[in-house]
């Protein structure tokens, strides 16, 4: 064989390896693009979920100190009077949420757990 002829036939090989990385190249950098895309995007999303997250804390505890003010308030005789015909008249889920002869402190327990139920 002449040594042309060979030359001819490694430059066509060499050509289709260079053709080949060329082409895992891009594929690559596509890859890349995509997943710095989608980690920007979770670290977003992430951000978004802490602030949520904080908010929600700072609601729940809002809450527990209303609720541990509303226990106090009605261990006070005048404002069981005012409370309580308020209380039972409420409704949650369709369902009286403190019936006239309830204690109290039972209709301040059903407001705290319809409350941590519609929170989860």
């Amino acid at each position: 064989m002449c040594l042309f002829v060979k030359f001819q036939e490694q430059s066509g090989r060499f050509k289709e390896i260079e053709d080949r990385a060329l082409a895992a190249e891009q594929q690559l950098q596509e890859y890349t693009s995509s997943w710095e895309g989608q980690k920007k995007a979770k670290a977003a999303e992430t951000k978004k979920l802490e602030a949520r997250c904080a908010d929600l804390v700072n609601q729940n505890s809002t809450l527990h100190s209303q609720l541990e003010k509303v226990g106090i308030d009605l261990s006070q005789p005048m404002l069981k009077q005012k409370i309580l015909p308020i209380l039972s008249s409420a409704r949650l889920d369709g369902q009286a949420l403190c019936s006239p002869g309830t204690q109290n402190g039972c209709c301040v327990i059903k407001v705290y757990s319809f409350t941590i139920r519609k929170a989860t």
